[in-house]
C-alpha cells in the first residue's frame, strides 16, 4: 500500500494546494523518498517541528510532519 499512495492521493490534490503527512514510523528522508521524487508532481514545501531527543549519539524526532505542495 504505501508504494502506491502518492500515485493514489496527488490526482486529487489540486494544483498549488498541499497536503500535511504525519508519521511515527518514517523518518523525513523516507517520506519524501516515497512521496516527493525528484520531476514528481508533489514537492517538500515546509515541515514542522517536535521536540528532539538524543539516544546513542543520535538526534531526532519521534513524529515527523511534512508538508508537500502539488506543483502547479
Amino acid at each position: 500500500p504505501c508504494e502506491i499512495y502518492r500515485e493514489k492521493v496527488a490526482p486529487l490534490i489540486k494544483p498549488g494546494c498541499f497536503i500535511f503527512i504525519t508519521s511515527c514510523n518514517w523518518t523525513k528522508e523516507e517520506l519524501l523518498e516515497l512521496l516527493a521524487p525528484p520531476r514528481g508532481q508533489l514537492q517538500f514545501f515546509d515541515e514542522a517541528g517536535y521536540r528532539k531527543f538524543t539516544f546513542a549519539g543520535k538526534t531526532g524526532q519521534s513524529i515527523v510532519t511534512i508538508v508537500l505542495q502539488k506543483i502547479l
